[in-house]
This record gives structure tokens, C-alpha cells and sequence, in this order.
């Protein structure tokens, strides 16, 4: 065989076996890398779809919270700390088996704080022309025909509203507006009615609407209401809302008047899957356990779904009252007639102030040693609420573990708490996989 043949058969021979096998683990390598690429990239974007979801139900649930929490006592209701409350009130981390209103309600997931709002949030609040004297009246009957003059003595009482046009004949108060949230028969709703007294906008009363004694034409709006009545009646549970528990002595005449509603804001926990919690509202007719609505909607308006995935709720109320902590040096945007040393109330608001250990200062709700029955949260102007919520992401992540859970206001985690055991732990349904965010929220008040 001459040489030049010899070279063409080397060059057809093709790659030798090692060549192959070189080549074969190259390939391979280069796969599994890009493979594992992959990988990564998939869970770091099943990771962080998981993480935004998270983050858009916690804006989702803080929202609808912050624009009812904010509006809190519109019509006049105020803040006091009775065994009921007025325009807020909490129950704070509630023991197991706590049900949202009566025993038959969903259930409220245990150490977690239920909120409640009240105010006139949906409805106008109607003007009420107090220098007519045919405006209120009072009776001592159910047939509304023994007028009295003294609200000590009356059982049942009327109000006029008249509709309110501009010259060019808009309509400025529409009438209808205010027997809309009560249906017709046979479920008519026993609403409260907020009264704001004419001389005294301090002064109030919530009394309870017969819707069929009400009567309406083109121009005026007759209000039949029952001032006092029986434990049967609703208006009983209405008049603790008033401060003092008593329909006010000099409630002669009402500047305006305004549907008083509910809304309770709770972590429910899912009876069919019980590792999943929602942030939940309920509306109750004002100050009783009745959900409000006709007897087909009483089911839907205890469990309002907001958002999935929240595990806690927790309030913190912020009074101006006579404890302080010291001082070194001043809030932003407050004046130099705040004292440095020591913080002391003041009407300003500029002293409210909070403590490390969230222990003596402004702050209720935030320390475990935090009582509302003490003496000093009694006479304190309400000004803040903070609203904190825990949220976790919807799935798993195997190779993740979360900090653990110290504390949040005043609910302490124990390290044997569900949310706090390890992953591998004995008896760990692997929560900690889940990753968690917290959002707090501080809300002004601006109606107290």
C-alpha cells in the first residue's frame, strides 16, 4: 500500500474508542450542568412567584384593613375600654375554641387577636334639620301615640330627614340610601342607628331602627326607632355602645344620623385543610353576636375570606397617657416644647412614645404585661392602631428553614410551638419550610 493510501485510510478510520468516550463525558458534563441550571432557575422562580404571592396577600389584607381601621368611629362613635368598647375594640390572643360570635360561628385560630370596627362606613350620614321641632320626638307606646318630651321616659321615638337639592335641583341626600341596607319583608334587618346630639357632638346614642314602622316619600324620610326595650331586643345589646351604658338624658335634639355597622377582623383556619389560615372578616349586627344580614347571608357574613395564608393578627393601640419613657433627644417634626428628659401626656400627640420592652410607655397590646383594665389606659385619648400580620408563602420549600419566631406585640412563640419546631424535629408538620414575612402598619385614627 503506498503512502498517500495510507493516509486516507487513517483519515476514514473515524474517533477511537477513548476519543468516543472522552467526547461522550464532555457531553454528559455539559448536560447535567445545564440541567441543573435548569433546576436552579426553576425553583428560584417557584420561589419567588411563591414570595410575591405572599407579599400581595399581605397588601391585600392590610389594604382592606387599613381603609375600614381608618374610618373607625365615623358618626361619633368614641374609644372607651368597657367590657364592650365603642369604635374599636379587641379581644387579644384568644384562647382555644374562641368562636367569632355565638357557638355556631367559625372558629378564631388560638393566640391571635380579633379586631373590631365600628362606624358608619357604607352610608352618608344624614343631616337632620334640628330647629324643627316635629324633627324628633319621643313616645312611651309601640303605637308611637303617647308623646313624651323626656328621654329618660322614652321607649320609642321618630326622626325626620328631609332631601337635600341644589338650586339646580341635584340631588344632595338621597333618602333611599338609608333604608337600602334593609331589605323588605319577611327578613327585615334590625339596623342601629347612630344619633348625634345637636347641642353636644360629644354626646350620642345608637338606638335600633323598626324597619317596618319606617315610611318614605319624594322629599322626607320617617325613622321609627325603639329607645329602650327587652333582652330580646337588639337595641339592648346598641345601648352599651353609648359611653355609660345609657341612653343620654339630653339627647333633645340630633344634628345627624348614620347606619352604625360591625366588622370583626380574624384568622380563621380552614376545616377542611387545617394548615391553611385566612384573614377573615365577619359583620355582626353592632354590639351583638347576630351576624348581620337576613338568615340566607348570616353564613357568608361571618367568614368574608380576605386573604390566604396569613397565621397572625396582631393589634397595638396607641393612647396619650400619663407613663413616659425617657428621652435623649427629639422625634423628628416635633416642637422644642416637648421635654427631653421625660415623656409625659399632651394633647398634641407629640409625647406618645413607645419602650424597648414595650413595658409603661403609650402602647397597649404591645407587652405581655399590658392590662386594659388599669387605671391608666381609662381616661386616654386614642390615637393609633398597629396592625401586624404573619403571612407564609403558599408552597414548600425542602431545602429551607425559617428563623424562628420570637415574638410579635405581645404573642410570644415558644420554641415548641408548631411554627417554631425544626424540620427534622419529632412531631414537625415542617412549617418552617415555609418562608414568612411579617407586615406592620401603623393606621391614624382620624375620626377619635
Amino acid at each position: 500500500m503506498t503512502p498517500n493510501r495510507l493516509r486516507a485510510s487513517r483519515r476514514q478510520a473515524g474517533f477511537t474508542l477513548v476519543e468516543l468516550a472522552i467526547s461522550l463525558l464532555v457531553i454528559v458534563e455539559v448536560l447535567l450542568a445545564v440541567l441543573m441550571l435548569f433546576d436552579f432557575s426553576s425553583k428560584l422562580s417557584h420561589a419567588q412567584t411563591n414570595v410575591a404571592d405572599m407579599q400581595q396577600n399581605l397588601r391585600i389584607a392590610q389594604n382592606e384593613m387599613n381603609a375600614t381601621v381608618r374610618m373607625a368611629g365615623r358618626g361619633g362613635l368614641t374609644f372607651f375600654n368597657t367590657a364592650l368598647g365603642g369604635a374599636i375594640w379587641m379581644r387579644d390572643n384568644v384562647l382555644a375554641n374562641t368562636h367569632i360570635g355565638d357557638n355556631s360561628s367559625p372558629l378564631v385560630v388560638t393566640g391571635t387577636d380579633v379586631l373590631t370596627v365600628r362606624g358608619v362606613f357604607a352610608s352618608s350620614m344624614y343631616q337632620v334639620n334640628y330647629l324643627d321641632s316635629t324633627a324628633l320626638t319621643y313616645y312611651t307606646d309601640s303605637a308611637l301615640t303617647s308623646v313624651t318630651t323626656d328621654p329618660n321616659a322614652a321607649l320609642f321615638g321618630t326622626l325626620k330627614i328631609n332631601a337635600q337639592t341644589t338650586a339646580d335641583g341635584k340631588t344632595l341626600v338621597d333618602l333611599a340610601n338609608i333604608v337600602a341596607p334593609s331589605p323588605s319583608p319577611p327578613s327585615p334587618i334590625p339596623e342601629a342607628l347612630i344619633l348625634e346630639s345637636a347641642n353636644n357632638s360629644d354626646v350620642h346614642a345608637v338606638v335600633e331602627i323598626i324597619p317596618g314602622s319606617t315610611t318614605v316619600t319624594a322629599t322626607q324620610i320617617t325613622l321609627a326607632f325603639r329607645v329602650r326595650g327587652t333582652p330580646s331586643d337588639k337595641v339592648t345589646s346598641y345601648t352599651k355602645l353609648i359611653p355609660g351604658g345609657v341612653f343620654p338624658s339630653t339627647m333633645k335634639s340630633v344634628s345627624e344620623v348614620g347606619i352604625l355597622e360591625e366588622y370583626r377582623f380574624y384568622i380563621r383556619q380552614d376545616p377542611v385543610n387545617p394548615t391553611m389560615l385566612r384573614l377573615d372578616k365577619a359583620r355582626f349586627l353592632p354590639g351583638t353576636d347576630t351576624a348581620w344580614g337576613s338568615a340566607a347571608d348570616n353564613s357568608a357574613n361571618l367568614q368574608i375570606d380576605l386573604a390566604d395564608n396569613i397565621l397572625d393578627l396582631q393589634v397595638a393601640l396607641a393612647l396619650d397617657t400619663t407613663n413616659h419613657v425617657a428621652r435623649t433627644s427629639l422625634p423628628t417634626g416635633v416642637s422644642d416644647n416637648c421635654t427631653l428628659t421625660t415623656i409625659a401626656a399632651d394633647p398634641a400627640n407629640c409625647y406618645i412614645s413607645e419602650a424597648a420592652n414595650g413595658v409603661n410607655d403609650d402602647w397597649l397590646y404591645n407587652s405581655t404585661t399590658d392590662n386594659i383594665t388599669a387605671a391608666v389606659w381609662t381616661p386616654a385619648q386614642l390615637y393609633y392602631a398597629r396592625l401586624s400580620l404573619l403571612a407564609r408563602t403558599d408552597g414548600r420549600d425542602s431545602k429551607y428553614q425559617a428563623p424562628v419566631l420570637t415574638s410579635i406585640e405581645d404573642h410570644t412563640y415558644l420554641t415548641t410551638d408548631p411554627l417554631n419546631l425544626a424540620n427534622t424535629a419529632a412531631g414537625s408538620t415542617q412549617q418552617r419550610m415555609f418562608r414568612r414575612r411579617i407586615l406592620q402598619t401603623v393606621i391614624d385614627l382620624r375620626n377619635l
